[in-house]
């Protein structure tokens, strides 16, 4: 057949098919062809009409169709014969009506409408594209297969040619195949996105939540992020066709036509990476999207993470999160979500923007929301894949940066990031002071030294970056630098702070940890000075860890010359009434590891006679009365 063939037999008129003048078979949906060539009209008119009235209990919005498409004037109506405008508004009311049966097309009085249509208006020839748009998302029933077969698309060059190998065998389409034509063929993709709008259209004005249309959003979920996944290469020609129906469901007040965007926006995510453009696009209605329908909470924010996973980092701009930080439920969503899933890279997105904008002008709602969902990010969502260290950075650069501020300013600063900073050491201390600790040695000039030792004076353990002269770095290196002697300064800074009251700028963790450090150098000058700050805050420690760290020394520890002296005062120690006070456990249980360095050499002499008259011993029933004999020993040998 030629091209002009082709167009001719397109442009060929439904009514010039013979099939509609010869009255030997009849197309119907319900009936045999020959059987209901035997039917009058008046009989189709009365299955329709009694479909309808059977719909109407259902679904008030057919109502308006008995004044037109099943009025008793329809009975005469030839649309054959009728102009091109009379046959328009036919058109547009037939399209009304199955957009509006579709969530209902598997019922029985559907079949009945349709039968009229079919018999009356002949929709089957006249509007082809609609009857099949209605029966589409029911494409694997036999219902579908049945209006399937009343369609004349044998020719190559119908749009529904590809459905005709199942019309003969009266097989369901199947899912395969649905899927395959949806990416192979966009016209066909483009129709289903449309099936969507055309359906939420029908039903405006009807009915608020527009619940019956559930059916059409899955249909249309289900075929397009299925076929998005199948094909080999996601085109700028597939997202510039899916893009404005992606921009309308995110802006749709309907849940579920949210839902399934979501959905689809997370497949071209996954399959894709998209213009930093687009993606900020993306994300700002994403985030938009959650502030007006705040029951998708969940469900949005995992698709905003997983468009932030997949695309380039920094594509998204920070428009969105002046929305998101507007959400009363964000933090609470994360919380949750966190509990479950990785939303590590929504928070790596946002907590820059967040801490940026506490620096970032001067106070106000925005800055004061931002800091609200900070304060609730630290304090409830944990921060994982070293999010902990990447926001201690970014407290620390941006309050460096800050070099144009006037003191009065900086002190409004000062009072706004003091709990905030406090709350992040008590969570993530650990990652604070790496931070801190890598800048020590950085920082030269002395606008900037200034600033950092400002930011020092925020944190709850400022003490342990204060730079000390005889090293002239921070005391936290100095505790663990290669010379003994600087760590012994070190040591006896701690003591000064101690004992003048500060140690309110060091916590309670790190004096502990830098005291047992100390006790297992391997200098005995170190070791001394430790065991004098032990002495010193020995009543805010656990009396268990104490003496464990003690007995521990006395077990590692060289008993010559020069340990001696450090081990008669870990001795001394070990008798301390602080220790031990009505412990009985403890004090038998240190008793007898005290056993061993009872053993009589002549180095430990002078030590056992220490052991001997402490109160862990003086108190074993193993070990009472031997501190006499002990003295008599170290006599004899002397």
């Amino acid at each position: 057949m030629t091209s002009l063939a082709h167009q001719l037999k397109r442009l060929a008129l439904p009514q010039s098919d013979s099939n509609l003048l010869a009255r030997r078979d009849v197309a119907s949906l319900l009936f045999d062809p020959k059987d209901a060539a035997t039917m009058d009209r008046s009989t189709f008119y009365a299955l329709g009409c009694t479909g309808l009235e059977e719909l109407l209990g259902i679904e008030p919005a057919f109502l308006e169709f008995q004044d037109t498409l099943f009025s008793r004037a329809s009975l005469t109506l030839e649309r054959s014969v009728q102009s091109k405008e009379v046959n328009e508004k036919l058109d547009a009311g037939i399209s009304l009506f199955l957009t509006r049966l579709c969530p209902y097309f598997l019922l029985k009085p559907a079949h009945k409408c349709i039968e009229w249509l079919v018999h009356r208006f002949h929709i089957q020839l006249y509007n082809a594209d609609m009857l099949l748009s209605c029966a589409l998302p029911y494409h694997d029933t036999n219902v579908f297969v049945r209006v399937l077969q009343l369609l004349k698309i044998k020719d190559a060059t119908n749009r529904w040619n590809w459905l005709h190998c199942l019309q003969k065998p009266g097989v369901p389409l199947s899912r395969g195949a649905l899927i395959n034509h949806c990416y192979s063929d966009l016209s066909f993709m483009d129709f289903i996105c449309t099936m969507v709008t055309r359906s939420i259209q029908a039903y405006s004005g009807h009915s608020g939540s527009c619940s019956q249309l559930r059916v059409i959003f899955s249909f249309y979920a289900s075929t397009i992020v299925p076929a998005l996944d199948a094909v080999d290469k996601v085109s700028d020609t597939i997202i510039s066709k899916l893009l404005p129906y992606v921009q309308k469901g995110l802006k749709s007040p309907l849940t579920d036509y949210k839902a399934a965007t979501y959905m689809i926006v997370c497949q071209l995510a996954v399959k894709v990476v998209m213009e930093s453009s687009l993606v900020n696009s993306l994300a700002v209605h994403i985030s938009k999207s959650l502030v007006k329908e705040p029951v998708l909470a969940k469900e949005g924010l995992g698709c905003l993470t997983v468009l932030l996973q997949n695309q380039k980092e920094g594509a998204a701009g920070p428009r969105a999160v002046g929305r998101l930080c507007s959400m009363p439920a964000l933090v609470p969503t994360l919380q949750v979500m966190a509990a479950v899933h990785d939303v590590s890279p929504l928070l790596r997105y946002l907590l820059p923007h967040l801490v940026h904008g506490l620096f970032a002008g001067s106070s106000g709602e925005t800055e004061t929301d931002e800091l609200r969902v900070l304060e609730s990010v630290l304090e409830s969502v944990p921060l994982t894949k070293d999010l902990d260290r990447t926001v201690a950075r970014l407290l620390l650069d941006e309050y460096l940066s800050q070099t144009e501020l006037s003191a009065e300013d900086m002190s409004a600063l000062d009072q706004r990031l003091l709990p905030l900073v406090r709350l992040f050491e008590s969570k993530y201390s650990g990652a604070l002071d790496s931070v801190l600790a890598g800048h020590v040695t950085d920082v030269s000039d002395t606008q900037q030294k200034h600033l950092f030792h400002q930011f020092l004076s925020l944190s709850m353990s400022s003490g342990k970056f204060q730079i000390l002269g005889d090293s002239d770095t921070s005391l936290l290196l100095s505790l663990k630098h290669p010379q003994p002697s600087v760590r012994v300064s070190a040591v006896e800074h701690l003591m000064d702070i101690v004992t003048s009251g500060q140690h309110q700028s060091l916590d309670q963790g790190f004096l502990k940890d830098a005291v047992v450090e100390r006790l297992k150098d391997d200098a005995p000058a170190v070791v001394s000075a430790a065991l004098r700050v032990l002495e010193a805050v020995l009543d805010v420690l656990e009396p268990e860890d104490v003496v464990s760290c003690l007995l521990s020394l006395l077990h590692r520890a060289d008993p010559s010359e020069r340990w001696l002296p450090v081990l008669t005062e870990a001795v001394r120690l070990l008798s301390d009434p602080r220790l031990g006070k009505s412990d009985a456990e403890l004090v038998q249980g240190t008793g007898w590891r005290l056993l061993p360095l009872l053993v009589a050499t002549s180095p430990r002499l002078d030590l056992q006679r220490c052991l001997a008259r402490s109160a862990f011993l003086h108190q074993h029933p193993l070990t009472l009365g031997w501190a006499p004999g002990s003295d008599r020993r170290v006599s004899s040998h002397k």
